[in-house]
């Protein structure tokens, strides 16, 4: 009986020493810049303070660039962690 129970003791102390060194390792990505324009209806609105970042193969846009250059209000809550984005359009 005693014989089990340390075994089923360092099988589950082997297992988590293998696992847990893998749960706690950061995630490895690949950004590039690479010269990535926004054009908007014709006119280029992209520049040096909001370049699209290309991540894993997939391009992130900064969330303002775009709904400024269409004058729509952008506002940061941060009792919220929300980005709220209006227009200005009166109707």
């Amino acid at each position: 009986m005693k014989r089990e129970l340390l075994i089923t003791i360092i099988t589950i102390f082997l297992l988590l020493a293998l696992i847990m060194p893998k749960a706690n390792r950061p995630k490895q990505v690949w950004a590039t810049y690479n010269n990535t324009k926004i054009i908007l209806n014709g006119i280029q609105i992209s520049n040096q303070n909001a370049e699209p970042v290309t991540i894993n193969g997939i391009v992130y846009l900064p969330v303002r660039t775009i709904p400024e250059a269409l004058q729509m209000q952008v506002e940061w809550e941060a009792e919220t962690n929300s980005i709220v984005i209006n227009s200005n359009v009166q109707t």
